[in-house]
């Protein structure tokens, strides 16, 4: 008892110790102090591209796009309840997930960086080792991106997260002096690595670093020791990338497959018996193993073990699923489409090593992977995934330019110098790769970190310190987001790296493979095309965290340098002093592009989009800006959830189309004709080809009488591809749509002002060669639902199809009603004026746009010139409609919503100012263009003068001033206006000369 007493005794000491040791206190000082900051820098509600989905999805636990991150929807759903019933703070408690999981991130870094430190046999200093942590670690807490990752609802804070714990285990591994077999540390490990699964796969990348650290505790740092360590690293990833986390769901398929298809047994009994077996057989082997006391092939099945528990978060998205809830992307809810999901099939595949290029020619396909359907009793094959075959002569090595998408071929030209018609080559291939791939879209990004950034425009550079700002235009002047670090942070990671490399080439190697895996590494394997949609930064957030670790230690190469040259008491002073200006200069620069506070816009865009529309209506998005905003607005805030919002670039799979076909929340199923049979994948219609019959040229075709055709499979309609499938083709470019005018005057759902236009027939022509499965679907429903149902489209989505219904398309605020009408003038929209003024006047919510504390980065901008161009486009209907007063109200409103002084006048706002003149508002208008004049020609004075030759600003640019020229003479402002004729002159002759 007495034995039992004191080790009691000495582990309650133990506790005491760790639990207020002066590392722990200060580890959660850190965290503290990263938790308030972004505390009060976090968005309010959902932001811009994948928040709103994971907002809306973590909230009723929904499947959002693959592979799905499931432990973070868990996590995400246990955040959203401390929003206590209010659904306007749902999307801040969500956020707040990524606040207190970088935070967390910040205060293991801290325990990482002393660590490391530790192990340097001349640190003796406790003091130097604490500041050391705090400095690193708050650096990385004010990064540029790590910080934009804290402040919305994304995967990538959680995922640093989980890096950062599992180094911390890794090194509390290796201080504790245990070998890593029989470990509980190595347990520990394992099953962080599972659980990481369940957030992004980009946590496993934390694998190099701790096979670096064991090996070469036992092994001699040589060239030979490095390969097979490098060697040991990258396969021990690959297989828990593609040999674990897909490997065991593939065995698990066909298991299923063999007792479903084959033996006859009920769905998922062949995953019930794979897990039986993979669960007894884990089991058994850790009894064999503890009875024969094999200590190696114990660690091994136990870490399994530990693994596979933490990977079977996945079960909560198949579970999820097969509640069919309203938002459920790829429907994942079985083994076969389980498997498609993780594996991100639907975003196809890149070359990595060896490949075609965006020249290639397609020599012919073949079937691969068979796609499998659930039926009433078995899996059925209904596709296979196309396998493209080239020429030898078109495949290389190390393919970068490889998609033939137009926009990207245009992109690897621009940025290797090909001309048209020229074919790249090997060299070519390098040179993308050095200047865009690994140049433009990973170092750009470092040196944002950890130099400066000159801006939030997309494609911005890097700031270097020594440029002059005066030059600037107000406009890069001005903006937040040009900050600049003086290269502090940069400096000082550099001066740590090369003390961490010539201490410690243990752990410095450890810590190399992560920036590098998670630098370089991704560069090679993400094979990115030109351009990205987006900045990408947020991509490489684990390169950063390891040179922030260099950072924290450069503080210690400090202290050894001031050692040299001032008494001990004062190196630690001056080292610390010097240190401290990064994390300061940081939080400085960075506060005001961060701090998201009181920006509601995106939701308040989201609602508004809802609001245009009228009960039960069917609203067609386009992108994921178009969509997920809305999405978190009706899942989360419950907003006019009658209103079904259909995903057009979704709208070509088979299992988004039976989604539509069922109830979602208030919202009823959508009136399809066709028949699964009809746009099932693998049948007759996934693309439907134009083939010219020669008795229809130029003649419309019924659309009515052609769906009926082709609901039968009609052979008249099919023609054979070069791979001998079956097709259904579109005899003529132009289809015609007859309308009930007496039963649509019924129903009175066309305006007074739009009555006029209703035609009894109106035709709809092609714009491509054919029409992809989501156009079919859409003719359907127009001519199925009989204008039953109000049907709209976003602006996006409008011009997204490949036939053009914008002659029937009557704008009513921020989306376009589809009605029986037909514009006679394709270059004028319809307007609704009494629906958009009651709309825009009085149903829109704008909150804080016109506060100028409010951040709004320029992509919020250029979004905000669609809203001043909405309220242009009431005011010009008005106008015709001889409603001047209403027009003169909502020109100010627009002038009020968005003011210049918060967000600039833009290319909306030189039609607002001619459309004052229109009113008898010349003074106003004048004053916008003589403001927009000026600010044009400082930019193009940058731009052309400076010799910046920036294309793309420039034409811009050019543009806005030939307009305003148009503006300043209409106004009467003739001096001004010939003044601006001749800045255009000169600058256009200047930029003809670069």
């Amino acid at each position: 008892m007495r034995q039992l007493v004191k080790k009691s005794d000495q582990y309650y000491l133990l506790m005491k110790t760790t639990l207020f040791s002066t590392h722990t206190l200060m580890g959660w000082l850190v965290f503290g102090i990263s938790l308030t900051v972004y505390t009060l820098t976090v968005e309010p509600t959902a932001s811009f591209w994948d928040s709103g989905e994971f907002i809306a999805s973590a909230y009723k636990l929904q499947i959002p796009h693959p592979p799905g991150p499931p432990l973070f929807l868990l996590i995400g759903r246990f955040f959203s309840l401390f929003a206590l019933e209010d659904p306007a703070k749902i999307g801040y408690m969500v956020n707040m997930l990524s606040a207190v999981s970088s935070a967390t991130t910040v205060m293991f870094m801290y325990w990482v960086i002393v660590m490391l430190g530790r192990k340097f046999d001349a640190v003796k200093n406790e003091t130097l080792l604490t500041i050391a942590g705090g400095i690193g670690a708050l650096a990385f807490a004010f990064s540029d991106t790590f910080w934009f990752s804290a402040s919305e609802t994304e995967v990538y804070a959680l995922s640093t997260f989980f890096i950062s714990i599992v180094l911390w285990a890794i090194l509390k591994l290796d201080q504790s002096g245990e070998p890593v077999v029989g470990s509980q540390w190595t347990l520990l490990i394992a099953f962080l690595m599972g659980l990481s699964i369940g957030v992004h796969p980009m946590s496993l990348l934390a694998i190099p670093t701790m096979v670096y650290l064991f090996y070469f505790k036992k092994h001699q740092l040589t060239l030979k020791g490095i390969t097979i360590a490098t060697s040991m690293a990258l396969g021990l990833t690959l297989f828990m990338m593609y040999g674990f986390r897909l490997g065991l769901v593939e065995l698990m398929k066909k298991m299923e497959l063999l007792f479903v298809n084959t033996l006859g047994l009920p769905f998922y009994s062949g995953v019930f018996f794979f897990t039986v077996v993979l669960i007894s057989l884990l089991t058994f082997g850790i009894i064999h193993s503890i009875k024969k006391q094999k200590a190696l092939l114990n660690t091994v099945l136990l870490s399994a073990s530990f693994v596979i528990i933490g990977y079977s978060s996945y079960m909560v998205i198949v579970i999820r699923s097969g509640f069919d809830p309203p938002i459920d992307q790829n429907n994942p809810e079985n083994i076969a489409n389980m498997i498609g999901y993780l594996d991100m099939a639907q975003y196809g595949t890149r070359p990595l090593v060896y490949g075609e290029n965006f020249t290639s020619k397609v020599q012919g396909y073949e079937n691969d992977q068979p796609v499998y359907r659930k039926t009433q009793d078995k899996y059925e094959i209904t596709d296979y995934t196309t396998k493209y075959q080239y020429d030898s002569s078109d495949l290389g090595l190390f393919p970068r330019m490889y998609s033939q998408a137009p926009h990207h071929v245009a992109g690897y030209r621009k940025w290797t110098g090909l001309k048209n018609g020229q074919s790249p080559d090997g060299l070519d291939n390098i040179k993308f790769f050095l200047a865009y791939q690994t140049g433009h879209m990973y170092l750009r990004y470092f040196l944002w970190n950890f130099a400066g950034r000159q801006s939030d425009v997309q494609d911005a550079g890097w700031l270097a310190f020594w440029g002059n700002a005066d030059l600037l235009p107000e406009s890069l002047k001005q903006n937040p987001a040009r900050n600049n670090y003086y290269f502090l942070p940069l400096l000082l990671g550099l001066i740590g790296l090369w003390y961490h490399f010539k201490r410690d080439r243990q752990s410095f190697l450890g810590v190399l493979a992560l920036f590098v895996i998670t630098g370089i590494g991704l560069v090679v394997y993400l094979n990115s095309p030109a351009p990205e949609p987006r900045e990408r930064d947020y991509i490489y957030v684990g390169s950063f965290y390891a040179f922030s670790i260099w950072i924290g230690l450069g503080v210690l190469a400090l202290h050894k340098l001031w050692q040299k040259m001032v008494a001990q008491r004062y190196a630690l002073v001056a080292a610390a002093g010097m240190a401290a200006v990064v994390p300061l200069v940081l939080l400085q620069q960075g506060w005001d592009d961060h701090n998201r506070s009181n920006r509601y816009f995106t939701t308040d865009l989201a609602r508004n989009h809802l609001a245009s529309c009228a009960e039960n209506a069917i609203l067609f998005t386009g992108g994921d800006n178009d969509t997920f905003p809305l999405w978190y607005v009706q899942e989360a805030e419950g907003f006019r959830t009658d209103v079904r919002a259909i995903v057009l670039s979704y709208f070509n799979a088979e299992w988004y189309i039976e989604q539509s076909t069922r109830q979602a929340n208030a919202s009823s199923p959508l009136p399809f004709s066709l028949q699964h049979e009809s746009y099932k994948r693998g049948g007759f219609n996934d693309y439907i080809l134009h083939v010219e019959h020669p008795n229809l040229k130029g003649k419309p075709i019924d659309l009515r009488q052609y769906l009926k055709l082709l609901k039968t499979s009609h052979k008249a309609l099919q023609v054979e591809t070069s791979t001998g499938q079956k097709i259904n083709s579109l005899p003529s470019k132009l289809l015609s749509l007859s309308t009930d005018m007496d039963g649509v005057k019924e129903k009175k759902i066309v305006p007074d002002t739009i009555v006029p236009f209703i035609s009894p027939k109106v035709n709809i022509p092609l714009t491509k060669n054919g029409l992809e499965k989501k156009d079919l679907m859409i003719l359907d429903l127009i001519v199925s639902n009989n204008w039953e149902r109000p049907i709209y489209f976003t602006y996006t989505a409008l011009h997204s199809l490949n036939f053009d219904i914008s002659h029937m398309v009557v704008q009513e605020g921020y989306t376009y009603r589809l009605l029986p009408v037909n514009n006679p003038n394709p270059e004028e929209v319809l307007v609704d004026s009494e629906t958009m003024y009651e709309n825009l006047m009085h149903r829109y919510k704008w909150r804080a746009i016109d506060d100028p504390n409010v951040y709004y980065s320029t992509f919020h901008k250029n979004q905000m010139t669609h809203v001043r161009a909405n309220y242009n486009q009431l005011a010009s209907a008005l106008i015709k409609e001889g409603k001047l007063e209403k027009a003169r109200k909502a020109l100010y409103q627009n002038l009020h919503v968005i003011p210049d002084d918060t967000i600039p006048y833009d290319v909306a706002s030189i039609n607002t100012a001619r459309l004052l003149g229109y009113i008898g508002e010349k003074e106003k208008g004048l004053e916008i263009s003589k403001t927009m004049t000026k600010r044009v020609n400082d930019e193009l004075n940058y731009y052309i003068e400076r010799r910046r030759g920036d294309s793309e600003n420039i034409t811009k640019n050019l543009t806005l001033l030939n307009m305003l020229c148009q503006n300043l003479d209409e106004a009467g402002a003739l001096n001004e206006a010939d003044r601006a004729r001749q800045l255009l002159r000169r600058y256009y002759d200047k930029f003809n000369q670069l």
